[in-house]
Formats: C-alpha cells, sequence, structure tokens
C-alpha cells in the first residue's frame, strides 16, 4: 500500500491528514463508515479527525467517492469516465467522450484548476439541468506543453491558451523582453494549477510564422509527440548494419517508385513474366531486424503508432536514422528486406507465395511523374533490365486491374490536392493532384503483398493482425438508396460497386460519391479476420509500409517468428484497436490543420464570386465546394434567401416553400470572411 501522507503536508503540519489516494485504496476493498476509517487510518488527533471530515466531505463533491446510508463507498467502474479536458472560452468545459453523445460538462469552479488537453478520471452524474456531468477524481495526464497567446487590451496583456481560454494566476519563468500584441509562446508546463493553484510556465520558443503557430496547436490538440526521449536517439545512434544470412537477391533489377518529395522509401518491386504466369517480387524495408521488441524505440513507435504528414512537415514513427537512412531502400547500395514472392497464374491469382529475410539492392530510385512519362512515350529509361520490369508491371496490373472489377471493389475515384507553399510557408497556390499508371501499379502489387501476408500467416495457423473493412449496415445502405431517390435518381437496389459505377457516369465532379462515403465503415485493425469490403476481399492485412505504420511492423515480426519456427509473446488485440485509435488521431491532425492552412489561403479571396456545388446539408447550412478554387465552404442557413428553412427526411434537400437546394446542385457565391476555421460563404 501507498504512503499515508503527502509529503508536502508532513512538512506543512504537525499532524497531516491522510493522502486521498491513500483513503480511495482502504475504501477499495469495502464501506466503511467514519468511525470504522478512523481507526482503520489510526487516527486520535482532534485535528486529524476535523480534517479527515473535511477531505471526505471534499471527495465526495469531487466524485471520489459515494457517501449513502452513512457509508463512504467507491464510485462504481460504469460510473467512471476518462478523457481529455476541452475548454472554453466563457469558462466551463467538457470532459471528452469517445462519442460526441458521451460527453460531460464541468463546471467552472473544476474547470479552474484544469488546463486545456488534461487527460482526467471523471465520476459521471446528472442533475435537472445536465445529463452527463463530471465530477473530477483525479488528473490521469498534466498538459506537459501549451501554447499561449498574448493580447493587448486597455493597456493590459491578457494570456490566452490555444482555443481561446483566459489563463489565471500565470507565472512565466522566462518572460521574453518585449511582449507585442498577437505573440504566441510555446511553454513548458512547471506548475499546474490542479496542483499549486497557479500555473507556472517556461516559455520554450517564441513563434511568429503562422505556419508553425497552426502546426504547434493542432500538434498539441491531438498529443502528437515531435520530441525523441533520450534512449530512442541512443539506440538509433548505436544500431550496427551488421552481415546476417539473409538470402542474396542483390542481382534482381529491384526499383523503387515513389513521389518527387519522399525519404522513407518502404518498398521495392520486381515483376517477371513467366510461362505460368507472373512472378512478382515486393521487397520490403526489414524494420522489424533492427529494432527489437520492447526496446526504447520500439516502445516509442507503438507510442505514436503512425507517421503523420502534414504539407512541409512530417512526424515520423521512427527516428530518421531508421526511416530515411537504415531501413529506407536507398538506390544503389544493398539493403535487408522482407520479400514476398509472389507467382501468379495469367489471371493474378495465387499459386505460390514465400517469404524470405533477402538482401536487395534497388537499381533505380523512380518516381510516379517519370515512370508515367516512360509509359506515355515521353521519355526513355536507360536500364534494359528495369525497362523489362516495368513493362512487365504494366502487363501484371492490366490483368489485377480485371481482377478488381470482377470482385465489386469499389472504385472511388477521389482526387488529392497538392498544396503548394511559398518560402514563409503559406499555400501559394492549390492544384489537383491526378494518379496516374505508375501510382495504380505500385498500389495493386502492395494489395497483392498485403493479402499474400493474410492468407500465409492464415495457412500456417499463426496470429495475425488484419486490416478489416467492415461490410455496410442494411440501415445505412437503404439511406443512401433514399437520398439518391429523393434526389431523382432512381435505384432500388443493387451493391455499392455497382451504384458507384452509375453516380459517377452521372457527375464528372464526383459529388454523388461522396454520399456513398458516407455509408460505408471505417477500416481498422484486428486480430480476428473480417475481410476488407472496399477492396472486395475476404482477408487483407497491412504488411507494406512498417517505417511508417506499427501493424506492418508487428505483422513482419510475426512472419519471421513463423519463418524461425519461433514463439512470439503479444496481445494482438490491445496493439490492433491502441494503433487503429493512433490512425483516426493522426487523420484528424491532417485534416484539421490542412483546413487551417486552407482558411488563411481564403482570406486573400474575401469578396469574390465563384462558381460551387453543394456537398451538405445541415440544420445549421450548406456545404459547398469551391470549383475554381479548391475549397470547402459553409453557408450558414441565415445567409440563404428567405426563411423558415426545413430539412427533408432524408438531409438532401432543404427548403423554405419558395427555394430549394439540393445536394449535388451549382450554386454561384461570394466568399464573406472566416469565422470558426470555417470559409463562409453566401449564394448570389
Amino acid at each position: 500500500m501507498q504512503n499515508k501522507y503527502k509529503s508536502s503536508d508532513i512538512e506543512k503540519f504537525e499532524y497531516p491528514v491522510p493522502d486521498r489516494n491513500y483513503i480511495l485504496s482502504v475504501i477499495e476493498d469495502k464501506p466503511y463508515n467514519f468511525s470504522q476509517l478512523q481507526e482503520i487510518l489510526k487516527l486520535n488527533n482532534e485535528s486529524q479527525i476535523t480534517g479527515l471530515k473535511r477531505r471526505l466531505k471534499a471527495m465526495v463533491r469531487d466524485g471520489q467517492l459515494i457517501f449513502s446510508k452513512n457509508l463512504y463507498k467507491e464510485v462504481p467502474k460504469s460510473e467512471i469516465v476518462t478523457g481529455p479536458i476541452q475548454a472554453h472560452s466563457l469558462g466551463f468545459g467538457f470532459l471528452l467522450g469517445k462519442k460526441r453523445d458521451e460527453d460531460c460538462y464541468v463546471g467552472y469552479q473544476q474547470m479552474k484548476k484544469l488546463l486545456h488537453l488534461d487527460v482526467v478520471e471523471a465520476r459521471v452524474v446528472s442533475s435537472e439541468r445536465r445529463k452527463r456531468e463530471a465530477k473530477i477524481r483525479k488528473v490521469i495526464s498534466f498538459s506537459k506543453i501549451i501554447l499561449i497567446q498574448v493580447i493587448q487590451k486597455d493597456n493590459k496583456f491578457i494570456f490566452l491558451q490555444s482555443n481561446g481560454v483566459p489563463i489565471e494566476n500565470l507565472e512565466i519563468d522566462n518572460p521574453p523582453k518585449n511582449f507585442k500584441d498577437d505573440t504566441y509562446l510555446k511553454a513548458e508546463i512547471i506548475k499546474h494549477p490542479f496542483e499549486h493553484k497557479i500555473t507556472q510556465v517556461k516559455v520554450i520558443e517564441v513563434l511568429t510564422n503562422k505556419y508553425q503557430i497552426l502546426l504547434t496547436n493542432i500538434l498539441l490538440k491531438q498529443n502528437i509527440n515531435t520530441e525523441w526521449p533520450k534512449d530512442v536517439i541512443k539506440q538509433a545512434n548505436e544500431i550496427e548494419d551488421k552481415n546476417d544470412n539473409f538470402i542474396d537477391l542483390t542481382n534482381l533489377p529491384f526499383v523503387t517508385i515513389d513521389g518527387s518529395t519522399a525519404k522513407d522509401l518502404d518498398d521495392a518491386v520486381y515483376c517477371k513474366k513467366q510461362e505460368h504466369g507472373f512472378k512478382l517480387y515486393v521487397a520490403i524495408a526489414h524494420v522489424s531486424h533492427y529494432i527489437k521488441k520492447d526496446t526504447p524505440i520500439d516502445k516509442e513507435a507503438f507510442d505514436r503508432g503512425t507517421s503523420v504528414y502534414f504539407p512541409a512537415t512530417v512526424i515520423p514513427m521512427l527516428p530518421e536514422r531508421l526511416s530515411n537512412d537504415l531501413c529506407s531502400l536507398n538506390p544503389k547500395v544493398p539493403k535487408k528486406t522482407l520479400v514476398c514472392i509472389m507467382d501468379l497464374d495469367h489471371n493474378g491469382n495465387y499459386l505460390k507465395i514465400d517469404f524470405v529475410e533477402a538482401n536487395i539492392v534497388s537499381k533505380e530510385k523512380l518516381t510516379y511523374s517519370k515512370v508515367n512519362k516512360y509509359f506515355d512515350n515521353i521519355i526513355n529509361i536507360k536500364n534494359e533490365d528495369v525497362k523489362q520490369n516495368l513493362n512487365d508491371l504494366l502487363l501484371l496490373y492490366n490483368v489485377l486491374t480485371i481482377n478488381k472489377e470482377k470482385r465489386n471493389a469499389l472504385d472511388i475515384n477521389s482526387k488529392e490536392n497538392f498544396l503548394k507553399l511559398d518560402h514563409n510557408q503559406n499555400i501559394e497556390s492549390i492544384d489537383v493532384y491526378e494518379r496516374g499508371v505508375s501510382n495504380k501499379i505500385i498500389e495493386e502489387c502492395m494489395i497483392k503483398a498485403n493479402v499474400a501476408a493474410a492468407t500465409w500467416l492464415i495457412n500456417k495457423e499463426s496470429k495475425c493482425i488484419f486490416r478489416n473493412h467492415p461490410k455496410p449496415s442494411s440501415t445505412k445502405t437503404e439511406r443512401l438508396i433514399n437520398q439518391l431517390n429523393a434526389l431523382n435518381i432512381n435505384i432500388l437496389d443493387g451493391n455499392l460497386s455497382d451504384i458507384l459505377k452509375r453516380l459517377n457516369e452521372l457527375s464528372s465532379l464526383n459529388v454523388y460519391q461522396l454520399l456513398v462515403l458516407q455509408s460505408i465503415e471505417i477500416a481498422k485493425y484486428s486480430d480476428s479476420n473480417e475481410g476488407h469490403f472496399g477492396l472486395g476481399l475476404t482477408r487483407y492485412s497491412h504488411f507494406t509500409s512498417p517505417i511508417r505504420r506499427y501493424p506492418d511492423l508487428m505483422l513482419h515480426r510475426i512472419i519471421c517468428h513463423v519463418l524461425n519456427n519461433s514463439k512470439l509473446d503479444i496481445d494482438l488485440e490491445d496493439i490492433a484497436q491502441s494503433c487503429s485509435e493512433k490512425e483516426r488521431n493522426a487523420e484528424s491532425a491532417e485534416r484539421d490543420f490542412t483546413s487551417l492552412l486552407k482558411c488563411e489561403y481564403a482570406k486573400k479571396f474575401i469578396g469574390q464570386k465563384v462558381s460551387s456545388f453543394i456537398t451538405g446539408i445541415h440544420d445549421s447550412g450548406i456545404y459547398v465546394y469551391l470549383n475554381e478554387l479548391l475549397l470547402d465552404a459553409f453557408i450558414p442557413i441565415g445567409e440563404l434567401p428567405g426563411h423558415g428553412y426545413t430539412l427533408d427526411e432524408h438531409k438532401v434537400n432543404v427548403t423554405d416553400g419558395t427555394s430549394t437546394f439540393s445536394f449535388g446542385q451549382s450554386l454561384k457565391v461570394e466568399i464573406l470572411k472566416i469565422q470558426n476555421n470555417k470559409i463562409v460563404v453566401k449564394p448570389i
């Protein structure tokens, strides 16, 4: 059992009262009345007895204990929740649950002791005013870094948290010499108000660049770590690239094909047309050879879960010495890989699957752009072996494309935006990035290897970490069909793949596929196989990106243990769940940051009139896509002509009886302002 008293209380008081955590550990066994607690805690001094009464009363008030029928009881686990704090500029806050309807209100008095993004444990209570209110029991993890905005008002400086919430009783150890209005400080929290009644900070950096301010805000909001622990750096620097017993495949003309800015080259491919069909080699960086289970780098990689990609910035899962050097399949140098070797028939079906640990040499670092130009006969490639490899990859791709259509994989024809930044890291322009044949070749090769890994491990009766994409519920599919019918697109029934094909024929803008995307589920990692609906596959895993995804690293470990007939003691269920959460967190950060950059970019277009089409309809307003600017925007309901608008039951039409706005409809709009991180427009 833990210490009975806080060290600070022992220093302050001659007769200290037992610590709250100690009292909780006592009551954990069974409920007690006051006299029994006094006896168990061995309190005889009058001041201690009075102090215990006050402490127990405070613990009941704060949701740490329940007082009922003259007994102090432990709070039932069903009433306890944990989550991050979201502070509101008006002084109150929320404890965020995993779902929006699980959020709990946190009152002003409690918020005075908390900071934005603290992770807390609380008891959920209800009252006449609120269904879910949090009584904070303890802070599980204190915010360590804070972004402080300094603004000047009435000749005084006011200090705000990143979301606009004032910081009371702030002490800055090393304040900058000259505060300026609208300055941002990245600071380390030395003393937290939950324990000290003040917030004491030490300034790490004064931020002046808008890009860095926005990025720091997002990284703190999503709790994405950018610093490497000392033991991780030490291990990374000490790793040696020793000789091994890997097989030698350095004679094969492997190539890497990536984007022009890629530095962490995960995969290299080689294909050879043969009498029986094709022999496809997919060589993947052998990260698990360098990073052993439960080492400092492994633990940090698990905590990160994935690399996070922002415009012009990457927060890697692995230290740079590994991601860009040892593990990256850079050209012309021997590299250690885990290779998936697949014999495929003329229809692209598996004849044989093997996995080997091998040394390879990438003969050339190719880009998607260069390979596309080669296929379009715009440029030539000098190395004849590399050229033959590319030609055979193209033949295989044509076969795999037919397979993809046969298995009813969803053909989501999404267009990615490419943000070009200037020297100040502001958006200079936004362009549409078109995926060419080379992108699709690599994508199909990776899918083939991912399926092969799952199939091979199932056949070996081994554990496996699967990438599952559940089939949409009948309710969601029915809702989609009803929405389309409400838009006069008559669809009685059919699978999503057929529906998607028809919708893409109706609109070159691909606007209706947004409704399809809203009807499908989120892909997740799991230790049990449920198949991948979107790809039309009965089994699927992630094998091809261990530099940037932890599940892939884990899968490599499993494959190597099977190859070596050794046992791997792991809890895949917990790993899969954690990796799924980290992936969603990273995607949210990437999306939110890009949205903030776009809002800054849109400021120079305020007052302009542009074309758009409707991409979403809600009670609060209409979402539109600005065709020429490649930006998402919002029309508040109050900016629509007339008044008294109501949504139809399928949420694809809104009308006031005179004017009607429908999903997919084209509109001319005027850009009004940037508000609450949204580009606000109105129809004209």
